[in-house]
């Protein structure tokens, strides 16, 4: 190397000197700055003969010379800015005739930065001003309320916690041996397929009993199906059985709490998961490691840590782009030619269940924590829903509840293994089908609602037309009303009054219900309350759906506290704070009246029990706690 070159210079003695007399150096372009437009859209060498160069003359295109300034003695910097200048004049021009972009707010662009605004109806499409922190921020808060953050609570408590897990690694005291006991795995595989495959059917039932029947008989292996089979145990031991405690059950369960109850099944849970955890880091990107990592971030939320069950679905969501890309490219280049069909529809399948579980777990968490975007969500959907597997002579409806039933008895020492063909087992997987495939069909609506209605913060709607809002809101009700009509009869809840009588897919499927219904009739509460120069025929336009607003949370609480555990639960706690939060809301600005006020008020206490119960697992509730009682002794 030429000893006056820039980079041997950089090297040496006076580096720095000599990298600043770099930065000041003129740019000797190689090619002629006149190239023709053909050949600078071309990057290609232009032999810059007049009026017609020999690359054109090769390719038959047109050329032409435009007049350029000489950019020849700028820096390699300045040249690469004009060039990125050109590119943004280039597409102003082209969208011309398009509406100016609103400005936004540094905090408005912080907080939206998950939010994709020429998202396409093929993807699923969510927003953090959805959110928990997006109702404490309104306006009507301001002076009454604490301005607090709950999604800077739990980062900040889940860093506390990661801290205080190191500090006892690095001084040698944490001890904890994870240990279980092999004899038990066809029990809890068995709980696993009851209470919890039910509401996520991505394995195969036959299959998981395969690999429970070798881990008995060889032992833990540090393979992925042994890794499948402990995390699969693991969620076995923690998930119960429903029981549902009704409206009249507020004072339940008393002083007792989240982390008191069943101690000796989360002990066993959390031997089995971190037994899991270790072979983790020894998967490759295969199907099964994405199954691994989707039951883990399922795990992490059922024990209430967000943020460890979103690093699992991101994971999850990662080895499943990229085996479905690699997939998709492979299939391109060999045209399917030695396919086995059979074992490629099967193989769609399992596909299409990770990836919309992967979308949907991880979505939900999006919205809540304003996380970033996956890549598996900016893949091209597969199909519009997944293919359920092929049953055969399937059961009626009275069968289908009896089914049903079945997921909430209580396993005892008895209970045989159910076969992997037999007509109960068969019952269960059509059921747990029947409300997969409903949730995902409310995950498209609540898809659309969001992409109308949350695209910016929530003072836009106060800038945007009242009538087409209203349009927008009775065509979404209309869609959730043929939604909920379509359900079958053992999932869908007939009467909110019977909700002591439901089972858990009648209970989780009606609070998603009126999670999604809750996003529609929000706009319009805000509106009721902040929009000021409202007309009266333009007030009682907005009424009526600023009502259902309302109506939304006590519709919610009616169910009673959430003491079930289940994957959801967190989420379920979160929309029981915006619930409080828009009662409060509603009181304050004399939209609730004094029949109603005794009705808010137990829906607030029904909060305060939830977050009570459960803030000794979730520290990141006892802001909430707070901010509940603060409601409480206001309206008292």
């Amino acid at each position: 190397m030429d000893a006056s070159s820039p980079i041997a210079d950089a090297s040496g003695t006076g580096g720095a000197a000599r990298k600043l007399q770099f930065r000041r150096m003129t740019h000797h372009r190689k090619r002629a700055v006149t190239a023709c437009e053909p050949c600078r859209v071309r990057k290609a060498k232009c032999t810059n003969e007049r009026p017609v160069c020999q690359p054109c003359v090769k390719l038959g295109t047109q050329c032409s010379y435009e007049q350029r300034t000489n950019h020849s003695s700028f820096d390699p910097a300045s040249l690469l800015i004009i060039e990125k200048l050109n590119q943004v004049l280039s597409r102003l021009d082209n969208n011309k005739d398009e509406p100016p972009i609103p400005s936004a707010t540094a905090g408005e662009l912080q907080q939206s930065r998950d939010v994709q605004p020429d998202i396409e109806e093929e993807i699923y499409f969510c927003s953090s001003f959805t959110s928990t922190d997006s109702v404490i921020s309104w306006p009507i808060f301001e002076g009454e309320l604490v301005q607090v953050s709950l999604g800077e609570e739990t980062f900040i408590k889940d860093y506390e916690r990661t801290k205080a897990f190191d500090k006892e690694y690095s001084e040698g005291t944490r001890t904890h041996r994870a240990s279980i006991c092999e004899d038990d795995i066809p029990k809890y595989i068995d709980n696993f397929l009851r209470f919890v495959h039910c509401k996520n059917p991505i394995l195969h039932t036959g299959t998981l009993k395969q690999y429970a029947t070798s881990v008995v008989e060889n032992g833990p292996g540090w393979d992925a199906v042994s890794c499948l089979v402990l995390i699969a145990c693991a969620l076995g031991a923690i998930a119960t059985p429903f029981e549902n405690l009704g409206s009249d059950s507020r004072s339940s369960p008393g002083d007792t709490s989240s982390l008191s109850d069943n101690t000796a099944a989360k002990i066993i849970a959390e031997n089995f998961y971190q037994l899991a955890c270790r072979r983790l880091g020894l998967l490759n990107r295969s199907i099964i490691a994405c199954q691994c990592q989707l039951l883990c971030g399922i795990y992490q939320m059922y024990t209430m840590r967000p943020l460890d069950g979103w690093n699992s679905f991101s994971r999850a969501s990662t080895i499943c782009a990229l085996y479905l890309k690699g997939g998709e490219f492979l299939r391109q280049r060999s045209g399917n030619v030695d396919e086995d069909r059979e074992a490629f529809t099967s193989q769609c399948q399992s596909h299409q269940r990770l990836y919309w579980t992967c979308i949907k777990s991880e979505c939900e968490l999006r919205s809540e924590l304003n996380l970033p975007t996956s890549e598996l969500a900016m893949l091209p959907i597969p199909d519009t829903l997944p293919s359920p597997p092929t049953f055969s002579n399937p059961p009626n409806e009275t069968q289908h509840a009896t089914g049903l039933d079945t997921l909430s008895a209580t396993p005892t020492s008895t209970t045989p293994t159910l076969p992997t063909h037999s007509p109960t087992q068969q019952q269960v997987e059509e059921q747990s089908w029947f409300y997969y495939l409903s949730e995902l069909a409310l995950l498209r609506i609540e898809s659309r609602v969001t992409y109308q209605f949350y695209r910016e913060s929530n003072d836009s709607w106060l800038r945007a037309d009242v009538r087409e809002m209203i349009s927008l809101a009775e065509d979404f009700e209309l869609q959730l009303q043929n939604w909920l009509s379509m359900l079958p009869t053992s999932i869908r809840l007939q009467d909110s009054s019977a909700s002591a009588s439901m089972n858990e897919l009648q209970y989780v499927a009606h609070g998603r219900y009126v999670i999604v219904r809750a996003l529609v009739y929000r706009p319009f509460l805000y509106l009721m309350i902040h929009k000021h120069n409202m007309s009266s025929s333009e007030s009682n336009m907005i009424r009526p759906f600023a009502e259902k607003a309302l109506h939304s949370p006590l519709r919610m609480t009616s169910l009673g506290p959430a003491y079930h555990r289940h994957h959801g639960t967190w989420l379920a706690c979160r929309t029981y704070i915006r619930g409080a939060l828009m009662l409060y809301a509603g009181i304050k600005a004399g939209l609730i009246g004094e029949e109603g006020l005794r009705e808010a008020k137990q829906g607030l206490e029904t909060c305060l029990l939830t977050l009570k119960y459960w803030q000794e697992e979730c520290p990141d509730f006892g802001m909430a706690v707070q901010l509940v009682e603060l409601i409480l002794s206001k309206i008292i």
